[in-house]
């Protein structure tokens, strides 16, 4: 990696390099024409900030993240190891732990989540309302501080059904609607051509309903 990034500058070139590999890090900091930088996020929540940091090599916080997504501690602790010494188990399975036929693995089955269902997603520590039920890739749509964001179905937990939290013949749109416009009138007012054909074909209140 490293004589790649040498052989482009040689050529002239400016360059900007994304690695989570220290060693390139070290070399940046030795190289008198190269420069470190890194991107702030929130470890709480694991959402990116946006904010870059000049003449700083950033962290990849990968054992921390781990752990925060629920990844043994017997792993983590010999992932460090490995990390830092180098010096691998190279553990071989017993002949007893060999499986001799293959087996039917079952598919793990997930809440099949309904629109207005309340929602706790585990990376960020917050409640929701699903907007949209999964797609093919197993993702939903949820409702959280006022905007939606798209999460795999693994990281939500059901709080509440939909049924328990709204009468009968509720309309859920409602619940909805006030983001919808924000997000028509900030689409409108950017000049999105995709938007305005849309409102042409079909009207403002009827893009309201999707």
């Amino acid at each position: 990696a490293i004589a790649i990034l040498e052989d482009v500058y040689e050529k002239g070139a400016i360059t900007v390099a994304s690695t989570h590999m220290n060693e390139i890090k070290n070399y940046s900091a030795m190289h008198p024409d190269y420069e470190n930088a890194a991107m702030k996020f929130d470890k709480d929540s694991l959402r990116p900030l946006y904010i870059l940091q000049l003449k700083k090599s950033g962290k990849s916080h990968a054992l921390w993240i781990s752990k925060q997504m629920g990844i043994n501690d017997k792993i983590l602790t010999k992932a460090e190891k490995y990390l830092t010494k180098k010096e691998y188990d190279f553990i071989t399975v017993s002949n007893s732990k060999i499986r001799k036929a293959s087996i039917q693995v079952e598919k793990k089955t997930y809440y099949n989540f309904e629109i207005g269902d309340r929602v706790y997603i585990n990376t960020l520590k917050q409640s929701g309302i699903v907007y949209k039920p999964k797609n093919h890739q197993d993702q939903v749509e949820v409702f959280f501080e006022g905007e939606i964001e798209t999460l795999h179905i693994r990281l939500l937990k059901l709080e509440i059904r939909a049924e328990d939290l709204y009468p009968a013949g509720y309309d859920m749109d409602q619940i909805f609607r006030s983001f919808k416009e924000r997000k028509l009138e900030r689409d409108i007012e950017r000049g999105s051509k995709k938007t305005l054909k849309k409102i042409k074909k079909f009207g403002i209140d009827e893009l309201l309903k999707e």
